[in-house]
């Protein structure tokens, strides 16, 4: 629903308080199942961040909730070798996303970095409800 708003042109204003409950949000979905950025992603594709801006500041803070989600799963044991072995094996593939992104961000205009983030929500959200529909069903 946020994203079909979004969609609609519907805007948030952007404060302080916004700001942590938005990261808050991404935190506890970072520890809960592992994706920090619909609510991140939600709220500054809201507020009509420019498009450098929103990349910097998602990149950094899904940096920074993904360092503190892995430190807090090894403090509290929750992890093991095959998770360890598959974060090892998307290394590669990581720093070539970021790489090519780098390459392909000044080609992106506002408008098609703003359809791209609503893509990217709703692949997001249709993947979260077809969980969810999967998991209630058993």
């Amino acid at each position: 629903m946020l994203t079909a708003l979004l969609i609609l042109n519907v805007t948030v204003r952007k404060t302080d308080r916004r700001d942590r409950v938005a990261g808050g949000a991404s935190g506890m979905l970072t520890a809960a199942i592992g994706m920090p950025g619909p609510p991140i992603l939600l709220y500054f594709a809201g507020s009509r961040l420019e498009k450098s801006l929103l990349r910097g500041t998602s990149l950094g803070c899904v940096l920074y909730i993904y360092s503190l989600a892995l430190f807090l799963q090894i403090l509290f044991g929750s992890t093991n070798a095959t998770i360890w072995w598959t974060a090892l094996a998307l290394v590669p593939v990581t720093l070539f996303g970021t790489w090519l992104g780098e390459r392909l961000f000044h080609m992106v205009s506002q408008a098609l970095s703003r359809m791209a983030t609503y893509v990217i929500l709703m692949v997001t959200d249709a993947y979260l409800l077809y969980t969810s529909l999967s998991v209630i069903q058993g």
